[in-house]
């Protein structure tokens, strides 16, 4: 009860279902929508055989028009999604674009690329090749993601080599305060105790804190990531 284009329901109206030489049924919007050649033929969209009958003279298929008073059912366009162009449903895939199209798309914008039904690349039965290259689509875009997958581990591992780092530093300057004022302290001949802390204090001069010398290797590291983070911008772009 609904043409097999558009996937609306037949009325009396435009959506009036007109029967083509080859007997397959279709509203008249969709039949007059039909590429032909100055109105003299019309290619069937399911078989693609060729009616030369001017779509007025088409019999119209009443058997086939409900009711005004049977119950309306919501039309495939008003539950989904629809050509923002056309307000056709969404029912075709242009495989070159890999873009979601409606018929009126189909048959102009994308008359000259590889077009499938949407419903055959669910059922994966007349669509086996496009299926594959949707497949190479999808496949595609998960490279992206694992590399930043990848790049967001190194920065976690950076920022937990950058924590023990702090902590290490952060023992050690505690160490120097205290080491300071030790030294701000006095001590006499008999505080061996202090004098031994003295001495201590004394032959740490000379040692740098641990550490320092890894400011260049961590900031190599990060240098690294952030040209990674770069390069994958500029790819994503």
């Amino acid at each position: 009860m609904e043409c097999e284009v558009c996937f609306e329901e037949y009325d009396s109206g435009n959506h009036k279902p007109l029967c083509l030489a080859c007997g397959h049924m279709f509203c008249f919007l969709c039949i007059s929508s039909l590429p032909n050649d100055f109105g003299s033929t019309t290619k069937c969209p399911k078989c693609k055989k060729v009616t030369f009958q001017p779509v007025d003279d088409m019999s119209v298929v009443y058997a086939l028009i409900p009711s005004e008073n049977k119950p309306q059912r919501a039309s495939r366009s008003q539950a989904g999604r629809s050509c923002p162009q056309h307000q056709k449903t969404l029912d075709y895939l242009c495989v070159d674009c890999m873009e979601l199209v409606c018929f009126r798309c189909f048959k102009t914008t994308h008359a000259k690329h590889a077009v499938e039904l949407v419903e055959d690349l669910l059922q994966g039965v007349e669509a086996v090749d496009a299926r594959a290259v949707v497949r190479t689509k999808i496949s595609g875009k998960l490279e992206p993601v694992n590399d930043m997958l990848s790049w967001i581990d190194e920065l976690m591992n950076l920022n937990t080599d950058l924590k023990k780092w702090k902590d290490s530093l952060q023992d050690q300057k505690k160490t120097i305060e205290q080491d300071l004022q030790a030294w701000d302290g006095s001590v006499t001949e008999k505080d061996e105790n202090k004098r031994r802390k003295y001495e201590e204090i004394l032959s740490r001069l000379k040692s740098k804190p641990v550490g320092i010398s890894e400011l260049p290797e961590f900031k190599a590291k990060l240098d690294a990531a952030s040209r990674k983070c770069e390069v994958k911008c500029n790819n994503l772009a």
